[in-house]
């Protein structure tokens, strides 16, 4: 009996003992908890008006970003007459804001935390949301002076730069990382080398796939849903492997995000060539069929209304051609007659000058074997290649100037004609994919420079 009742107390004091505990546990989190949301309360409190200027600042930057950068994405299709004002501004606000969801989380993590080490200002949180004010106040600014002067900048230059500034003015430099800066700057110098080399090697493939062929219409038409089905691959690869972790994309595999994008983008690519060729095809005749006709109405016109005037050209022409000849004659009969006169030979050079109405015989020159005409300003010389081959052959060896020419003609025959007419066909195949083109473009501005944006908004 004893001994029961020696366990019901040791179960008594037990229960005791958990009892205080959790009543411990309890009143120290409810402390805590009001501890910290009066802290929260008067930190509020105390930066209420700059969390209300850091919103206005942050459109007014939204909306400098839009007035210098988004022209670098929609500026050729504008440029080019593809696409108007009205659907740039419509496209560059549905991709930016899908580029900054869906893929600008990494960047908006990079330079809220990347830049300046925050946890130096866990205890000075002040000092911080200042910062970041000031920030969104500089770039602000910056970007809008540099809109008003008509100069191209850079949002990530701006706002790295602002960064920098802060942190060399709070801490001295000590929170900076400066590894992070450098690879930041890096890349400032290798995107242009990289852009100007990968558009230079898409152009090269579509001037010898599409552009050099006897049909380049057919074979842009081809072409299109291969250029569609690259450029959809590598979008949806982009937003599916390492993507936001917003939206939990960052924890797909490689070989699922490579299985997904090859899928959505041969599916997209069946689409366009069985609904959007045929149609693009028969759009494209009628508008090309229906500039040629209007052209053709158009020259006609303007034929009937100048065979006058090129007649009377024409008759002007012929008087003054017979009129030269004329002169030439004369002056080529007296100097022989003066030639035979001094027993001298004919090869001479002569020179004529011949004017509308003045004519002007100069007179023989020695030591010389070409013959100069000079009519209306224009000067042709006949140049001796006897004594011009003989010259570089003392120069240049026989392999060198082969090899020389060898290679001239590799160049010409590798580099783009300059004097190639475009195909308006084409053109009107190529403006679809480059307003798509120019859509992802936008795509990829949303997720890098107004994620920036988004970093020191949050």
């Amino acid at each position: 009996m004893l001994y029961s009742d020696i366990q019901i107390i040791t179960v008594s004091i037990r229960k005791l003992h958990h009892t205080k505990m959790e009543m411990l546990v309890t009143t120290i989190a409810t402390i805590a908890s009001s501890v910290t949301e009066g802290t929260v309360t008067e930190f509020r409190s105390q930066v209420l008006w700059a969390l209300v200027v850091g919103v206005i600042l942050a459109f007014i930057l939204g909306f400098a970003m839009g007035a210098n950068d988004v022209a670098n994405a929609f500026g050729t299709s504008v440029g080019s007459g593809v696409i108007d004002l009205k659907w740039a501004y419509i496209l560059a606000t549905i991709f930016e804001t899908l580029g900054a969801l869906l893929v600008g989380y990494n960047v908006t993590d990079t330079m809220r935390r990347g830049v300046v080490d925050v946890k130096l200002f866990d205890h000075q949180p002040k000092v911080l949301f200042l910062g970041q004010l000031a920030i969104l106040g500089g770039c602000s600014a910056w970007l809008l002076i540099a809109t008003f002067a008509h100069l191209p900048v850079s949002t990530t230059h701006s706002i790295t730069g602002a960064t920098v500034g802060f942190g060399l003015v709070a801490m001295g430099g000590k929170g900076i990382h400066w590894m992070k800066i450098v690879s930041i700057i890096a890349s400032w110098f290798v995107s242009p080398v990289l852009s100007g080399l990968v558009s230079s090697i898409l152009y090269i493939i579509v001037d010898f796939s599409v552009l050099r062929r006897s049909n380049p219409f057919l074979s842009g038409l081809i072409a299109l849903p291969i250029f569609y089905w690259f450029c959809i691959a590598f979008n949806v690869f982009a937003v599916s492997y390492q993507g936001s972790k917003l939206l939990h994309l960052s924890s797909v595999p490689l070989w699922l995000s490579i299985t997904t994008s090859c899928v959505i983008a041969t599916i997209c690519a069946i689409a366009i060539h069985f609904i959007v060729v045929p149609y693009l095809k028969k759009s494209v005749e009628k508008q090309v069929n229906g500039h040629k006709e209007r052209d053709i109405k158009c020259g006609i016109k303007r034929e009937k209304s100048t065979a006058v005037t090129s007649i009377s050209k024409v008759q002007e022409l012929d008087e003054v051609i017979s009129t030269s000849g004329i002169i030439q004659d004369i002056a080529v009969l007296s100097s022989s007659s003066d030639s035979g006169r001094n027993g001298t030979s004919l090869t001479h050079q002569t020179t004529f000058d011949v004017n509308d109405h003045d004519y002007q015989t100069a007179s023989p020159q020695r030591d010389s074997t070409d013959i100069r005409i000079e009519q209306r300003g224009a000067t042709v010389v006949d140049v001796s290649h006897h004594s011009l081959s003989r010259k570089e052959d003392s120069a240049v060896s026989l392999n060198m100037k082969s090899a020389i020419k060898a290679l001239k003609r590799f160049t010409r025959w590798f580099l783009p004609a300059r004097n190639r007419t475009p195909d308006d066909k084409t053109l009107k195949v190529f403006s679809s994919i480059q307003v798509f083109t120019a859509c992802f473009a936008g795509f990829a501005h949303g997720a890098n420079d107004v994620s920036d944006l988004y970093a020191y908004g949050r």
